[in-house]
């Protein structure tokens, strides 16, 4: 018999390519025969819901929602009414008799749509109502370390620690890679993990502490992010302007922030008493990967 964990992610993957999109009369949403399992076996009393196991599934279909689309972003409000979500499922299981099972399936359905619509609604453009399925639209890639360090222009042994790389990666190459050449080397992710050396932490929610790191690496993910909320008219700018400069702040002197893609449209109006800005080209592209050193604390 599946474990409650093994049961979530089963129930994910059944339903991983559906459009949230769509109607519900073009959707193939549904229940598992082991989610209906469980949902007997709630009704019954022989399975409680702990927090823990509704905290795993938010954090489940976060991740599923991820590998859809990478541009996906969810504040602690989303996140806390998204457990909410599955609060009410579970009392709606409770409480509507067993031949509902659909009616509870569309209800949950409808209800993780007008979310996702509140929260991410420009990526409905990205889907027709009447399309079914998706994949991943704009999903998360992960490349070797090398790949990372040769598109930076990074040398090693330049790197100055503690190191940090934002937006590391499910697999976290890049750290591995560091800390196998026995350097001080951390990550950060929205996905879980269970390495010590990686922070499960999205970084508009993180508080960077000033005068940290020596090293700060983000290749395409966080100035990804930021390009991305740039081009859009609804897009959270401000925000990740103000998160660029906290991360700049975490800086030690002389400590270095290696990104990818360039910032062109923030870079040129930063303190040249504080910070030196270097772009190179990225081999075989278009775009453009910066070196900024932090120079001064004035």
């Amino acid at each position: 018999m599946s474990t409650p964990t093994q049961n979530i992610r089963e129930q994910l993957e059944h339903n991983a390519g559906e459009n949230l999109f769509c109607s519900w009369e073009s959707s193939n949403f549904s229940f598992t025969p082991g989610t209906q399992s469980v949902i007997a076996a709630i009704r019954d009393g022989s399975q409680v819901i702990t927090n823990a196991l509704l905290k795993a599934t938010v954090q489940n279909v976060l991740e599923c929602l991820y590998r859809v689309n990478q541009y996906y972003s969810f504040s602690a409000t989303d996140k806390q009414r998204l457990e909410a979500i599955y609060t009410t499922l579970v009392d709606e299981i409770v409480a509507m008799p067993y031949s509902d099972i659909n009616d509870i399936a569309r209800n949950h359905f409808l209800r993780i749509q007008q979310w996702l619509r509140a929260t991410n609604g420009y990526a409905k453009q990205l889907f027709t109502p009447l399309q079914r399925n998706v994949t991943g639209v704009v999903p998360c890639s992960e490349y070797s370390a090398q790949v990372q360090l040769k598109v930076l222009g990074v040398s090693i042994s330049e790197l100055q620690e503690p190191i940090l790389d934002i937006g590391c990666g499910e697999h976290a190459h890049l750290v591995t890679y560091l800390r196998l050449c026995g350097l001080q080397a951390f990550g950060m992710d929205r996905f879980s993990t269970k390495q010590e050396h990686i922070l499960v932490a999205d970084w508009m929610d993180y508080s960077f502490e000033r005068q940290r790191w020596g090293t700060i690496i983000s290749n395409l993910s966080f100035a990804n992010h930021f390009v991305h909320h740039h081009s859009r008219n609804n897009g959270n700018f401000i925000g990740y302007a103000k998160k660029y400069m906290e991360i700049l702040e975490s800086l030690v002197v002389g400590g270095t922030f290696y990104y990818a893609p360039s910032l062109p449209f923030i870079e040129p109006f930063l303190s040249a008493s504080k910070f030196s800005v270097s772009t190179i080209k990225v081999e075989g592209t278009t775009q453009m990967a910066t070196r900024l050193v932090r120079i001064g604390v004035q």
